[in-house]
């Protein structure tokens, strides 16, 4: 899935010994390659044989962070999302999947984040909320978005 070969990772995922939860070196699991792929039928399918939706070793990155961060259909989203992924999981600066989706314009992604609930008020260690993230990527068509999702109902 790392270097997506998909005949590969199509006869892995079909093989009924493919440990589904063993991460790399890098602590990085099946779920998290395919997510980081935008590969929604790897996702979908590692899901159906019990991928973990979170880190199994240590809190941090999640396949939620890493679908944020690239282009995946917000069924994607759902599905990590009714499997139990934590909707404001902090990375190890403290980012959550809003942040990324924000930052790599994913509009899709913010939505359905937002949708669900993402806190928009939340800062990472570097004191940045999605909104910047937005801003600084010049993501303009999130930042007002963002800025209007985050007022208060009148």
């Amino acid at each position: 899935m790392r270097e997506g070969s998909p005949k590969v990772a199509s006869l892995l995922l079909a093989h009924p010994d493919t440990r589904v939860n063993l991460p790399n070196a890098a602590g990085e699991t099946p779920l998290m390659m395919a997510a980081i792929r935008c590969r929604q039928d790897w996702v979908q399918t590692l899901l159906l044989k019990g991928a973990a939706v979170d880190s199994l070793l240590q809190p941090g990155w999640s396949p939620l962070h890493y679908a944020a961060s690239c282009d995946m259909p917000s069924t994607a989203i759902s599905q990590l999302l009714a499997r139990g992924a934590k909707l404001d999981a902090r990375s190890p600066n403290g980012s959550t999947p809003l942040m990324l989706a924000a930052r790599y314009g994913h509009e899709s992604a913010v939505d359905e984040l937002l949708r669900r609930g993402a806190d928009r008020s939340l800062r990472n260690d570097l004191n940045l909320q999605a909104v910047d993230f937005a801003r600084q990527a010049g993501r303009d068509y999130l930042v007002a978005r963002l800025t209007v999702a985050a007022e208060p109902a009148r």
